[in-house]
């Protein structure tokens, strides 16, 4: 795989915008540098393993560290990781795993109580669905040989993107944690990341029902969030 001079001066000049434009940031400005790197890195490649792997690098840089700061948070809050013993022993559970995953030959098998561990939930992947979504936009009074139908459901569809985006932004406000945790939002839908414990389940319930009190009060059933609640393992 050829890759061209100029892309390596496109990225040495990305590289010198962020770094003047971060000279502005300040240290507890997390919004600000979140879309800063969302500019500059989202077409930046995570890895370039291509020459020893032979696979294109198609996960930018800026997905790479939305995901592992989403990640990390959820690490940070998860209770059951403080239990010293515990967190032990998923450690070296991993650490066998990954050994076992890359040259299974090399691999030593996993006591019950590593299995065990790397079995235990540790997040929770949330998956949301407006329903009605169809039904909402299409839903137009005016037969189509009238003008301006088409800008009608455009703009039926740009608000209920809006929409979405806005829930899933209340949801995590409501859970008090940052949008790096939205790993994906599109299309009526959206997944976030949260740990496992009582007091983020509780307040995820909160969240899930204003938002329908809010959907029923306005649209009267027509639309309604679905969420999902996965639990998550280290494996």
């Amino acid at each position: 795989m050829c890759i061209r001079d100029s892309a390596y001066t496109t990225l040495r000049d990305k590289d010198r915008g962020l770094r003047d434009e971060l000279k502005n940031v300040g240290k507890d400005d997390f919004i600000t540098l979140y879309y800063l790197l969302q500019k500059y890195l989202w077409a930046v490649p995570s890895a370039t393993p291509y020459e020893k792997e032979k696979r294109f690098p198609d996960i930018s840089l800026f997905d790479h560290l939305k995901t592992t700061a989403a990640i990390a948070i959820c690490l940070y809050e998860c209770p059951k990781l403080y239990d010293e013993k515990f967190l032990q022993t998923l450690m070296g559970a991993l650490r066998k795993w990954y050994r076992m995953k890359k040259d299974p030959r090399k691999g030593i098998g996993l006591d019950p109580k590593e299995k065990k561990a790397l079995d235990e939930p540790l997040f929770y992947l949330l998956s949301a669905d407006v329903s009605g979504i169809q039904d909402f936009i299409y839903s137009i009074s005016q037969p189509e040989a009238v003008p301006g139908v088409a800008k009608r459901l455009r703009g039926r569809s740009f608000y209920l993107s809006i929409m979405t985006e806005v829930f899933a932004r209340h949801l995590l406000r409501t859970v008090d944690f940052p949008i790096t945790n939205m790993l994906y939002c599109g299309g009526g839908n959206f997944d976030i990341i949260l740990p496992k414990n009582e007091g983020v389940n509780e307040r995820i319930d909160k969240a899930i029902k204003e938002i329908n009190d809010y959907l029923l009060k306005n649209f009267y059933g027509d639309l309604r969030l679905i969420i999902t609640k996965h639990p998550l393992s280290c494996k």
